[in-house]
């Protein structure tokens, strides 16, 4: 394990920034190396949480919310549309049979809300094509494809009282709503089976939500001195009008020498439904202080080109649970140590170790008290299949 400096000449023991509990580390190869092997995999981090590429259309689209309940709402076809283009395309296609289930109603249904009838489930055959069996597994996956959007519209207005969209009316006044005198915590009192998202254009979409990767020195105009092998991040977020997280604080330390490189409030983008205070620990008179006082970073966009002062593609950048830190800075980094992930990565291969070695007990177990055991039963299988081999 690396050892921490304790005693270097070159800096002081105790950060000047962080006061006397910051211990600098001493920046040698093999402490690089251990911190290196620390990092995640592209797609542990993406299962992280982490966003590893810049946002798609169809990505931003997914972003908008509904304008009564918060929810995400990404518009979807009808069924009834569904159908019909499933109707359509069994039409056009020869020898190709749709899926009843698809098209006349779903599968193991008691009843049929209509009659069914010859058209358009079947089509009659016809001299076979050179294109038949492509169309044969088209039109197969679309009648898959339908039968799992009609079973899934069936699971959501299923029941009495579910609903997709439920909001409240009113207003919270000491902790109530004034439509229906419920407490804050609980559901709406209005209900739709539909939502209505809010109109945003492509580009304030883009202008929100979309994601830059970290520029190389000569890109960002900075100098490369200023770039720092390691940083450790955190960031503060409050909720949105429409219940997105929003940065509302961002603090930037070097990993190595403690030295504080970033520590502002950053004034919100949007307008705010609360600064999230129980947990930020930031508050509307100390964002409006900081405001008049020019210490206050005014947007994310600025808040990201602050911090991008001090990393380049190559710089580890340190966090606990930092998806959602990056996520609302708009900002996607390579290399990354969560020691959320690390310490989960740890958890899962001591549990597995452990269930290993109560495997390895119990089968030992068992051959000392003379029973079969797992590797008995393993060599009865063996026999099973070379004489299953010697009949055939």
């Amino acid at each position: 394990m690396p050892k921490q400096n304790t005693g270097s000449r070159k800096g002081s023991v105790q950060s000047k920034d962080l006061g006397p509990h910051a211990v600098q580390i001493e920046p040698d190869a093999e402490y690089m190396r251990y911190l290196t092997r620390l990092t995640s995999s592209s797609p542990e981090l993406k299962k992280g949480g982490y966003i590893i590429k810049q946002l798609s259309i169809n990505d931003l689209e997914a972003k908008n919310r509904c304008q009564r309940c918060d929810s995400r709402c990404v518009c979807k076809k009808p069924i009834a549309a569904t159908v019909s283009v499933a109707q359509n395309v069994a039409d056009t296609l020869p020898n190709v049979r749709v899926f009843d289930a698809a098209v006349s109603g779903s599968a193991g249904s008691k009843g049929r809300s209509t009659p069914r009838t010859n058209e358009s489930t079947r089509v009659k055959s016809c001299p076979s094509n050179t294109g038949e069996n492509s169309a044969k597994l088209s039109t197969k996956a679309l009648g898959k494809q339908v039968a799992k959007d009609i079973n899934e519209h069936q699971k959501e207005h299923q029941g009495e009282g579910k609903f997709r969209c439920n909001w409240h009316s009113g207003e919270i006044k000491n902790k109530v709503w004034t439509c229906c005198n419920q407490h804050v915590s609980q559901p709406g009192c209005m209900h739709d089976n539909e939502h209505l998202p809010r109109e945003f254009s492509l580009k304030e979409m883009t202008v929100r939500f979309q994601c830059y990767n970290t520029p190389r020195a000569h890109e960002y105009f900075r100098s490369p001195k200023l770039i720092r092998s390691a940083v450790a991040l955190d960031c503060e977020m409050g909720t949105a009008f429409d219940n997105e997280p929003q940065l509302v604080r961002v603090t930037l330390i070097d990993y190595f020498t403690a030295e504080v490189l970033v520590n502002h409030l950053v004034w919100p983008d949007v307008n705010m439904a609360h600064l999230n205070t129980q947990y930020s620990g930031v508050t509307w008179p100390q964002l409006k202080q900081a405001q008049r006082d020019g210490l206050c970073i005014m947007g994310t966009g600025i808040a990201r080109l602050q911090i991008l002062k001090y990393i380049g593609p190559q710089t580890i950048v340190v966090v606990h649970g930092g998806g959602s830190d990056l996520s609302a800075l708009n900002w996607i980094h390579p290399i990354i140590v969560d020691s959320h992930l690390v310490e989960a990565a740890y958890q899962k291969a001591k549990q597995e170790q452990e269930e290993a070695d109560r495997e390895s007990a119990e089968a030992e177990r068992q051959w000392l008290e003379g029973g079969p055991g797992p590797s008995a039963d393993a060599g009865k299988v063996d026999e099973k299949k070379e004489k299953k081999q010697q009949t055939i």
